[in-house]
Order: structure tokens, then C-alpha cells, then sequence
């Protein structure tokens, strides 16, 4: 988990994903998809080394305790 919020977004690396010619997708926990633009199945993010659904907002925690990363 690269985020500290689940909802968290790196713009940085979304920037350079798509310099990179990547999906860019922005992910939970500020992950950014680095697959092909176009690609099938779930995103992938090759550096947190996560994937996810394209529902991952609707299906995320449901209160603000559950968003946190627990430090």
C-alpha cells in the first residue's frame, strides 16, 4: 500500500505513468496502474505489486477509521 488514505491519489506517478505511455489508473491507496493502456482483467500496479477492480471505490471501507492506515 503505497497511500496512507484508501482514497489517496499520487499525482506524480500518475503523471509519469502516463510520460510512460501506461494505463494510469488510479488505484486505492494511491496506487497507479502500470499495464498497458487498453489492457483486459484487473489494473496492476508493478511497483506496490497490487491489482484491483474497476468497482474498488464503490466496494472500499465504509467509515473513515476503516480508510486509515494503521500506524
Amino acid at each position: 500500500m503505497s497511500g496512507q488514505t484508501y482514497f489517496e491519489r499520487d499525482e506524480a506517478r500518475i503523471t509519469a505513468a502516463i510520460a510512460r505511455h501506461e494505463c494510469a489508473e488510479p488505484g486505492p491507496w494511491a496506487t497507479v496502474c502500470t499495464e498497458d493502456p487498453g489492457h483486459r482483467y484487473s489494473h496492476y500496479d508493478a511497483q506496490d505489486d497490487s491489482s484491483w477492480q474497476n468497482d474498488w471505490r464503490e466496494n472500499g471501507p465504509d467509515d473513515d477509521q476503516e480508510r486509515q492506515v494503521e500506524r
